[in-house]
């Protein structure tokens, strides 16, 4: 249509032109005097007329980047002038028609960004305005207020390019309230009026900010009225035979109650099932002392001078009070003294095998009663009954009578003589602890008699060089301890089935390479710990070991050992499970091959050592580990990957993992962590990964360093503070979002390939790219 136009006034002119007159003097200057030949000096190679055409004068790309065009009409050359760095064109000239490209990136900023596109073509220019539009965001400058009891106003600051509105919700519009605004008048600013908390207890409320599909939440707390501690009642009087006490507590403050120790032999709590304690029930025992008794349970602020005090008074009664009640005694027969406190008329019964003795210094609370030998092979079991004569009060003593299979005390055998006359006695049995010292060189001479020690047996004899003699021994109720010796295998323990107490390797036995002649053993009731075992190399040996209810810690000196073999019985470690050392003393350990059916490590789990573990460089052996119920620390620097910990569901308390040019990091099991959970690595691989996608919670703050790609988080509901540093490769933060949606920690990103916040994610520039 232009075309047609501008045609019909061109041969509208030139018909004016030819019908005009020459001879009225007068020199049209736009008539030129050879119409045939126009000039142009600035350029010659360009007609006159120039026709130049764009299609569209405005263009508009959306936030997320995108392609735009518009077409060229002209008759000759033609070239685009674009002076913005984000707006690019296809071409920068052409000749005649032709259709130009415009594209543009994502955008993320808040506010819409203009370019213009000038269109050349001899003295004509036709301009095309390029708008690209903004990111939606809602920003607030603060989301957490603290307020004082009496209440107050606060402001809520936002920075938004989208209409906001506040939300309060209904259960907290009783105390918040928005302020009324002035008129006319603009603002960046909620303000909020917080009522005075005049409860004696702390409220918590939050309103929502929510524009255009956007939302956050402010988070308001308020202290309660003034710190308040008061006992309905301040003294409680209980009869002799002892009873309940109950009292009302009302406070808003954290606060302690003590028992004094003297008193807790007498008093206790009975807990109540109440979420939060207010009111507070005392068992008082009964008074069997000569005296009344008072007691005073405080209760106090743990944050001021704030307290008050429950008395509790209780009366004496009559009393019988024996001094021991129970006596073990040896077959050979001997005297024993009780001491007794009465007011009362008592007699006393006896068995026919226990008699009453009469001393001439008889002082008359201490009763002496002598027990005949015992003749029998069986142990008896006999009662002392003290009695009142006129009610049914009394009190009973037991005693139990061995044999001569058992020998009652402690033992020390430090020389064959002594091992021979306890031999020649018939003892089986040692009521209290043995010791082997002295230059004893076997045990040949207990003739395998020896069944149970029900205390600890201590090694500490530097020249014993087997357990021969001891094949009768089949259980030790306390510790097994070994500070000196030449052992070099267990030999002589083979029926040894159970230790009450700990496993203690102290001293170096070089030749000991592992614990073959204890196959027997499936028990150990307190420790195992190993140490100064420069030759040992597994555990074999320990085949039917199922159960250490201490703690398992190799802490040095075990220069041969490579792996856990001879533990495949083992399920359960109640306490911790440790390997540690400060020099290259564990430098042959490989992995933790052999505690195959270990399923629960109660205490924590700890690998200490930096670079003494070199040879350590992953878990395999770990497979059926499902829980820890302490921390997981693993400072081994050598390690390279996480493989043997597939099974892992929970960590009760924190969990810090170093690694060292892993490719892989998964935790595919992991569902919780009760504290805090540090994941970080040395690895410059291009390929080192972390995968968590089965975890849940986090109890403390979530670190991670140096690594490469984080996997899915979506089951991630509960974490504390978040900080992901120096991971130079990772730029892709979009399995985030999940986790921060409804986050009010503090989330931290630097030093890595992309460094977005929190309100970047949600708002969808997750990703570098």
């Amino acid at each position: 249509m232009k075309r047609l136009l501008y045609l019909f006034v061109l041969l509208l002119s030139l018909s004016l032109w030819s019908c005009g007159s020459k001879d009225d003097g007068i020199d049209d200057p736009d008539v030129p005097e050879n119409p045939e030949q126009p000039e142009n000096p600035e350029n010659p190679d360009v007609s006159e007329y120039v026709e130049l055409y764009v299609s569209k004068d405005n263009l508009v790309i959306e936030a997320q980047g995108g392609e735009v065009s518009f077409d060229i009409e002209c008759n000759t050359k033609w070239s685009i002038e674009n002076e913005s760095g984000w707006c690019k064109t296809d071409v920068a000239s052409g000749e005649g028609g032709g259709t130009v490209k415009v594209t543009a990136e994502a955008y993320y900023e808040n506010a819409d960004r203009n370019a213009v596109l000038t269109v050349k073509a001899g003295d004509k220019t036709k301009t095309v305005q390029v708008t690209q539009k903004h990111e939606d965001a809602l920003i607030l400058s603060k989301d957490k207020f603290d307020v004082a009891q009496e209440g107050g106003t606060i402001s809520v600051e936002w920075q938004s390019n989208v209409d906001c509105r506040l939300t309060i919700p209904w259960k907290f519009d009783s105390w918040i309230k928005e302020a009324p605004k002035s008129k006319g008048l603009v603002t960046m600013t909620f303000d909020l009026v917080v009522s005075e908390n005049e409860t004696y207890d702390k409220r918590e409320g939050f309103v929502i900010v929510s524009g255009n599909g956007l939302k956050d939440t402010v988070h308001i707390y308020q202290v309660a009225n003034e710190r308040t501690l008061i006992l309905n009642q301040a003294s409680h009087d209980v009869p002799a035979e002892g009873g309940t006490v109950e009292v009302e507590l009302k406070s808003n403050v954290n606060y302690r109650m003590t028992i004094p120790t003297d008193a807790r032999k007498w008093i206790s709590q009975v807990t109540t099932r109440a979420l939060r304690v207010e009111r507070f029930v005392f068992r008082v025992a009964a008074n069997t002392s000569y005296d009344s008794r008072k007691a005073a349970i405080v209760f106090e602020d743990r944050n001021s001078d704030l307290s008050d005090t429950l008395y509790i008074c209780q009366k004496q009664t009559d009393a019988l009070l024996l001094g021991k009640k129970e006596f073990t005694v040896s077959g050979k027969g001997e005297n024993i003294e009780v001491g007794l406190k009465s007011n009362i008329d008592y007699e006393v019964i006896l068995p026919d095998w226990i008699s009453r003795l009469q001393t001439k210094a008889l002082v008359e609370e201490v009763l002496t009663f002598q027990v005949a030998k015992n003749d029998g092979q069986d142990v008896r079991k006999g009662e002392i009954v003290i009695k009142d004569k006129k009610s049914a009060l009394s009190e009973t003593i037991r005693v139990v009578q061995g044999t001569a299979e058992i020998y009652l005390g402690d033992l020390v055998f430090s020389s064959v003589d002594n091992v021979k006359a306890f031999a020649v006695a018939g003892y089986k049995k040692i009521a209290g602890s043995l010791t082997i010292t002295g230059s004893l060189v076997n045990l040949t001479n207990l003739d395998n008699q020896l069944e149970e020690v029900r205390d600890n047996l201590i090694f500490e004899c530097s020249s014993l060089t087997s357990f021969d003699g001891l094949y009768g021994l089949k259980r030790i109720g306390g510790n097994l301890t070994i500070k000196k010796g030449r052992f070099t295998s267990f030999e002589g323990l083979n029926n040894l089935g159970y230790i009450g107490g700990s496993f203690r390797i102290t001293s170096s036995l070089g030749s000991l390479q592992n614990f073959s002649g204890l196959g027997s053993l499936s028990e150990i009731g307190g420790d195992f710990e190993t140490s100064f075992l420069e030759s040992l190399e597994n555990f074999v040996g320990l085949d039917n070991l199922r159960r250490i209810g201490g703690s398992f810690r190799i802490t040095s000196s075990l220069e041969s050992l490579q792996n856990f073999s001879g533990l495949g019985s083992l399920t359960e470690i109640v306490g911790d499970f440790e390997v540690s050392s400060s020099s290259s003393s564990l430098g042959s350990l490989e992995n933790f091959v052999g505690l195959d059916n270990l399923c629960r490590i109660g205490g924590s789990f700890r690998i200490t050592s930096d670079y003494s573990l070199a040879s350590l460089q992953n878990f395999s052996g770990l497979g059926s580990l499902t829980a820890i119920g302490g921390n997981f620390i693993s400072k081994n620097k050598s390690l390279s990957t996480l493989t043997g910990l597939e099974k892992l569901v929970t960590v009760g308390g924190e969990m810090n993992v170093r690694l060292s040019e892993s490719e892989d990091a998964h935790f595919t099991a992991l569902q919780s962590v009760g504290g805090a959970l540090s994941l970080f690595s040395n690895s410059t691989s291009s390929q080192s990964n972390l995968s968590l996608p089965a975890l849940k919670m986090v109890g403390g703050a979530f670190t991670i360093i140096g690594v490469n790609a984080i996997g899915t988080l979506d089951n991630l509901k509960t974490v504390g503070d978040i900080t992901i540093k120096d991971c130079k490769e990772l730029t892709d933060f979009c399995n985030w979002k999940p986790v921060l949606m409804n986050y009010n920690g503090t989330f931290s990103v630097s030093g890595c390939g992309y460094n977005p916040t929190k309100y970047q994610i949600l708002n969808g520039a997750c990703s570098k790219y």
